[in-house]
């Protein structure tokens, strides 16, 4: 490796190669601070790898696997190393890897494979991880959008490997050579913009964590549903409900984070039932992507509870359970998944008596249910209206299970309806009475589900 010799730079314990340590900072990758490491030592990837490899792979760069090379992760660098030789804090060795913000597995669909760049952020020499999540079209510090091609040439940026091409360059492009980091613009960034820089990536990033860590609301409603039966289901998962656990606008700047919290969206949904005989498909409507996720929720909770409680179900759809006389109420035989889930179906689907679900006539009818959106705001994409109708549906199933709980005390059985709208309504989705064939939703999305008020809360401070 060469040796480079330069007065302001802080000599590491390794007197081979020369480094400054301030040039790095908190929620900086590892290509980045990589990157700067090839710049002050005219090094390449292969030079970074026998310094900064585990033992086992150290000596032989040339047979590293694209595991290896893959910097969303440490790959086969050693990062004990890394931190001591560069003289990174915790805070920078935290925040440097993609993987501190997705789960290993999320990675593999939702982290992008080539480098993405803000062209501001990449002239001031700093490229964070969250430029590599896809679900993030914008930079969070500067509203650009990120790009996966060269601001010069306009060809592809190189795979987010520790690669020769993607090293061949410091902070360039492979193809045409361009430098793209402007080395004067390197300290004229104040202590305050500094510090509002950590500060709004922080806010993603802990948001991103908790969200990592099973930490958020709609984790436990995840969690609950058991969306996920295995990992190897985990990319149709994402095909289905493609930002179900992002922010609702993204997480695509921090000032649209702000303002979610302190406003009120509001989306309307229709969905049409179609008798046998009655018109013609409403899929003209173009808007079969809410049926599409609701019938995704449908099939696993039942496939959940058809497991283990299938005679459940089916008797107590049927009305088999259902006492008639003070005699049978001791004896009465009541499960609370097979209620939750009757009650969940029949809230969603306008069924008045459970009963109906085993009609071969409804059976017919419900096949060609279709959800039709009548209305979506104009500040909010349709995945983030789709994902709003997920979780809604998950929610609405939790409450059925409570409910479910309730009715366990209760001498007789019944399908109150009515509680699901009335407990809703004001604070959630009010679901306005069937015209016809067509059935209308509003949902109110008052600000973020953590700050969000109880439905005791609402209802006390609006009799106030």
């Amino acid at each position: 490796m060469n040796q480079v010799n330069t007065v302001n730079c802080q000599t590491m314990p390794r007197a081979r190669y020369t480094w400054d340590a301030s040039q790095c900072f908190p929620f900086e990758s590892t290509w980045s601070i990589l990157q700067k490491f090839m710049g002050l030592n005219a090094c390449g990837a292969r030079d970074i790898q026998r310094e900064f490899g585990i033992a086992s792979k150290r000596q032989h760069p040339q047979n590293w696997s694209d595991r290896d090379r893959n910097l969303h992760g440490w790959g086969a660098l050693n990062p004990e190393i890394v931190q001591l030789s560069l003289n990174l804090t915790d805070l920078q060795m935290r925040t440097a890897r993609t993987v501190d913000y997705v789960r290993p597995d999320e990675a593999k669909v939702l982290a992008s494979r080539s480098l993405r760049i803000c062209p501001k952020c990449i002239r001031g020499g700093f490229h964070t991880p969250l430029h590599q999540l896809v679900f993030i079209p914008q930079c969070p510090l500067h509203k650009e959008p990120l790009l996966n091609v060269c601001v010069d040439c306009g060809r592809p940026t190189p795979l987010y490997y520790l690669s020769r091409q993607s090293f061949c360059t410091p902070y360039g492009c492979a193809e045409c050579g361009a430098v793209w980091w402007q080395r004067s613009r390197v300290g004229q960034m104040t202590e305050g913009e500094q510090e509002e820089r950590v500060r709004i990536m922080s806010e993603i990033g802990e948001w991103l964590t908790k969200r990592r860590e099973d930490q958020t609301i709609e984790a436990q409603i995840s969690k609950l549903a058991r969306f996920i039966p295995d990992e190897n289901e985990f990319q149709a998962y994402v095909r289905r409900l493609p930002e179900r656990w992002a922010d609702v606008l993204g997480v695509s700047a921090p000032q649209q984070i702000a303002e979610l919290r302190e406003a009120d969206l509001h989306v309307t949904v229709e969905y049409m039932t179609r008798s046998v005989d009655g018109p013609g498909s409403s899929r003209s409507l173009d808007n079969r992507k809410f049926f599409d996720v609701y019938r995704a929720i449908r099939r696993s909770l039942t496939r959940r509870v058809h497991k283990d409680h299938q005679k459940c179900f089916e008797k107590m759809g049927r009305g088999l359970w259902f006492p008639v006389t003070a005699r049978e109420l001791p004896v009465r035989q009541f499960c609370q998944e097979a209620y939750a889930l009757l009650l969940w179906r029949m809230f969603w689907e306008n069924i008045d008596v459970p009963q109906k679900f085993f009609s071969r006539q409804l059976l017919l009818i419900h096949r060609e249910i279709d959800f039709v959106s009548d209305r979506i705001l104009s500040g909010i994409s349709q995945e983030a209206a789709i994902r709003i109708f997920g979780l809604e549906c998950l929610r609405t199933y939790r409450r059925c299970q409570e409910l479910g709980s309730l009715m366990r005390q209760k001498e007789h059985i019944a399908f109150p309806l009515y509680r699901l709208n009335k407990d809703r309504a004001g604070e959630w989705v009010v679901k306005v009475p069937k015209m016809g064939n067509r059935q209308r939703l509003h949902w109110w999305w008052p600000r973020r589900w953590e700050k969000a008020l109880s439905i005791q809360d609402h209802e006390s401070k609006r009799a106030a």
